[in-house]
């Protein structure tokens, strides 16, 4: 047993009961999923199933609560757990069909009018690795093009010192605001899009990451540098911190998400 074991199982004694979030039982599904059948996950994937059974309350979620529901559920179904795919098939039916910008391949936060069109770094973050995960397990090429575009798509508006935007403008994938620079999008969640696509051998990633040029900080970056910084930096993240293997290091990020007094507010904007 690790200690990141013995940390899981003292979360589910102590905390399990006070989850409300829809979202929290997608990470939740995601953190328990390769430790194979219990009684704390098959009651969250029953929750999730009565949530996905019904279209009209997934549209009211958000994109970041959406995917975070989406990879949860895509890592139970690679299990064989019952009822993991149909959750999993259902919620990328409603983010495919509600939340996708056809012309750029992106997706809204949110469908309220106050935030349509517009989203975040963090819930592009998500909504790429989910929807890369579920093309792995569905064999979908249209979750597979959204993942590979999208990448793209973010690697074309990485600012010349390798900084990623934090809100983007959907319907054209530009930014509309670059700052705050947050260092969690900086050393984290971008290699949960950026070790896949190299996995994935995406050449645009790996043409990226060939481009030349100086990689200390003082240099006059281009765009396509920075991004390249990045990515080398993804590489050798690989080593210490495994997030190609999409749990290990997200296990213990979980462990500190799901909390009773988390603002809502600011965990959507991460």
């Amino acid at each position: 047993v690790t200690e990141v074991d013995r940390m899981i199982d003292r979360f589910l004694d102590r905390q399990y009961r006070a989850i409300r979030s829809a979202a929290d039982f997608g990470l939740l599904s995601l953190l328990l999923a390769d430790r194979g059948p219990a009684p704390e996950l098959e009651q969250t994937l029953h929750k999730l199933g009565e949530l996905a059974a019904a279209p009209s309350a997934l549209r009211r979620l958000s994109l970041q609560d959406l995917s975070w529901i989406l990879w949860g559920a895509t890592a139970a179904a690679q299990q064989k757990l019952a009822g993991a795919a149909r959750v999993a098939h259902d919620v990328f039916a409603v983010v495919r069909n509600d939340f996708v910008d056809a012309s750029s391949g992106l997706a809204t936060h949110r469908r309220s009018l106050y935030r349509r069109g517009l989203v975040s770094f963090g819930s592009t973050v998500y909504f790429l690795r989910s929807s890369y995960e579920y093309s792995r397990f569905a064999g979908d090429p249209y979750a597979h093009q959204l993942f590979s575009d999208g990448v793209q798509k973010m690697i074309d508006v990485q600012g010349p010192s390798g900084e990623w935007p934090w809100l983007l403008r959907v319907r054209t994938a530009t930014p509309i605001q670059f700052y705050p620079v947050f260092s969690v999008h900086q050393d984290s969640m971008a290699m949960l899009f950026l070790l896949p696509a190299l996995d994935d051998g995406m050449n645009g990633a790996r043409s990226t990451a060939a481009s030349p040029g100086r990689s200390d900080e003082t240099s006059s970056a281009s765009r396509c540098c920075g991004a390249s910084r990045t990515l080398r930096i993804a590489r050798s993240s690989e080593q210490t911190c495994s997030l190609a293997s999409s749990v290990t290091c997200g296990r213990r990020a979980m462990l500190r998400s799901v909390s009773r007094t988390a603002p809502r507010m600011e965990r959507e904007y991460v």
